[in-house]
Order: C-alpha cells, then structure tokens, then sequence
C-alpha cells in the first residue's frame, strides 16, 4: 500500500486507487516493467510483464489525459480489461499534440 502511495499517487487519487496501484496489489511486483516516456507519436505509457501469470501476462498503462494518471488499457490476462487494438489507442492523434522531433533537425 505504501509504495502504490508513494509511487502512483496523483492530484486526482491516492496511488492505491491508481489502475496501476491496484494491479500492483493484487499481482504483486511485476517481473518486468518497460517506461516510455512521452514520445513523437506515442502518449506516456508503461507496459507491466508477470512472468508467473498464466504463463506470462502483460498489462499496459497509459496517461491518456497527460495529468500523470495511468490507466490500464490493456492486459492479457483473463480477468483483466482486454483492448488488442491498445497500440493504436496510445497514438497521438492531433498533430498540434505532438513534441517535436529535433533528432532529425539540422544543426544552425
């Protein structure tokens, strides 16, 4: 409970009300966590792996809004939210939304 507070607690939720603090206290400790942070064309989003999970379950989170409140979008295991068309679901859609890319702009 404490480390769901420290770690997922928001302006809007306590960590433990979080997607990600429930899935965190009722899985436990997921085997492998992948950040990705706020990118060109992707919103921030987070994808949990449970090795010991139906053989290997994957949840995936996203901050949909921006206001740093991820929210389980996806998950392959059984008793979990499934939404296969996730990928498409954490793409940002509005041009004006997009960060710009300045790996490709040349130097002055």
């Amino acid at each position: 409970l404490e480390f769901a507070d420290t770690h997922f607690t928001n302006k809007i939720k306590p960590g433990w009300k979080s997607d990600r603090g429930r899935i965190l206290l009722t899985y436990g400790r997921p085997s492998e966590i992948e950040r990705s942070p706020m990118e060109t064309s992707k919103k921030p989003h987070e994808i949990w792996v449970y090795n010991e999970l139906e053989g290997g379950s994957m949840f995936v989170f996203c901050d949909m809004k921006g206001f740093g409140e991820f929210e389980l979008l996806h998950s392959t295991y059984r008793k979990e939210l499934s939404q296969p068309d996730w990928e498409r679901l954490i793409e940002v859609q509005d041009d004006a939304l997009r960060r710009p890319d300045f790996s490709t702009t040349p130097p002055n």
